[in-house]
Protein backbone atom coordinates (compact mmCIF):
# COMPACT_ATOMS: atom_id res chain seq x y z
CA UNK A 1 0.00 0.00 0.00
CA UNK A 2 1.12 3.37 -1.05
CA UNK A 3 1.03 6.26 1.48
CA UNK A 4 -0.55 9.47 0.23
CA UNK A 5 0.76 12.88 1.79
CA UNK A 6 -1.02 16.11 1.21
CA UNK A 7 1.15 19.47 1.53
CA UNK A 8 -1.38 22.43 2.55
CA UNK A 9 -0.53 25.36 4.50
CA UNK A 10 -1.89 27.56 6.72
CA UNK A 11 -1.51 31.50 8.45
CA UNK A 12 -0.25 31.00 12.21
CA UNK A 13 -0.47 33.40 14.48
CA UNK A 14 1.23 34.34 17.55
CA UNK A 15 0.14 32.24 20.55
CA UNK A 16 -1.60 29.36 18.48
CA UNK A 17 0.17 26.10 19.76
CA UNK A 18 0.93 22.98 17.15
CA UNK A 19 0.56 19.40 18.55
CA UNK A 20 2.27 16.82 17.55
CA UNK A 21 2.20 12.79 18.47
CA UNK A 22 2.36 9.32 17.68
CA UNK A 23 -0.43 7.04 17.16
CA UNK A 24 0.60 5.39 20.77
CA UNK A 25 -1.31 7.92 22.08
CA UNK A 26 -4.62 7.42 21.26
CA UNK A 27 -4.24 3.60 19.99
CA UNK A 28 -2.74 1.61 23.40
CA UNK A 29 -5.92 0.13 25.73
CA UNK A 30 -6.05 0.81 29.38
CA UNK A 31 -7.47 -2.03 31.34
CA UNK A 32 -11.48 -2.16 30.79
CA UNK A 33 -9.90 -2.20 26.62
CA UNK A 34 -10.53 1.86 25.88
CA UNK A 35 -8.66 3.87 24.02
CA UNK A 36 -7.70 7.50 24.59
CA UNK A 37 -8.68 7.95 21.44
CA UNK A 38 -9.07 10.75 18.75
CA UNK A 39 -12.16 12.37 20.02
CA UNK A 40 -10.70 12.87 23.63
CA UNK A 41 -7.47 13.98 22.23
CA UNK A 42 -9.51 16.97 20.72
CA UNK A 43 -11.89 17.73 23.52
CA UNK A 44 -8.22 17.85 25.61
CA UNK A 45 -7.24 20.24 23.57
CA UNK A 46 -9.87 22.62 23.21
CA UNK A 47 -10.31 22.59 26.94
CA UNK A 48 -6.85 23.49 27.27
CA UNK A 49 -6.47 25.84 24.13
CA UNK A 50 -5.35 28.95 26.77
CA UNK A 51 -2.69 26.76 28.63
CA UNK A 52 1.06 27.35 27.78
CA UNK A 53 2.66 24.75 25.60
CA UNK A 54 4.54 23.14 29.05
CA UNK A 55 0.84 23.34 31.08
CA UNK A 56 -0.97 22.01 28.08
CA UNK A 57 1.35 19.20 27.92
CA UNK A 58 2.32 18.58 31.68
CA UNK A 59 -1.81 18.19 32.19
CA UNK A 60 -2.15 15.97 29.10
CA UNK A 61 0.51 13.73 30.20
CA UNK A 62 -1.12 13.87 34.02
CA UNK A 63 -4.59 12.59 31.90
CA UNK A 64 -2.95 10.11 29.94
CA UNK A 65 -1.51 8.67 33.22
CA UNK A 66 -4.47 8.66 35.10
CA UNK A 67 -6.48 6.71 31.82
CA UNK A 68 -3.71 3.99 31.75
CA UNK A 69 -3.15 3.85 34.99
CA UNK A 70 -0.48 1.00 36.05
CA UNK A 71 -1.78 -1.26 32.70
CA UNK A 72 1.39 -1.49 30.36
CA UNK A 73 1.24 0.12 27.25
CA UNK A 74 1.47 -1.87 23.89
CA UNK A 75 3.10 1.26 21.71
CA UNK A 76 5.23 4.58 23.02
CA UNK A 77 3.77 7.82 23.71
CA UNK A 78 5.88 10.11 22.08
CA UNK A 79 4.09 14.24 22.21
CA UNK A 80 5.20 17.42 21.01
CA UNK A 81 3.50 21.03 21.90
CA UNK A 82 4.88 24.11 20.04
CA UNK A 83 3.73 27.29 20.78
CA UNK A 84 4.41 30.34 18.33
CA UNK A 85 6.44 33.05 20.67
CA UNK A 86 7.31 36.28 19.08
CA UNK A 87 9.67 36.92 21.99
CA UNK A 88 11.55 33.67 21.11
CA UNK A 89 12.17 34.60 17.50
CA UNK A 90 12.88 38.36 17.25
CA UNK A 91 9.31 38.85 16.18
CA UNK A 92 8.97 37.24 13.19
CA UNK A 93 6.98 33.87 11.74
CA UNK A 94 9.24 32.08 9.34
Amino acid sequence: METRYVEDETRREWGDKLFFYTDGLIENMNEQEQCWNQRNLRTFLKQHASDSASMLTGKLVQNIQEFYGSHPMNDDVNLLCVELNPDAVGGQIY
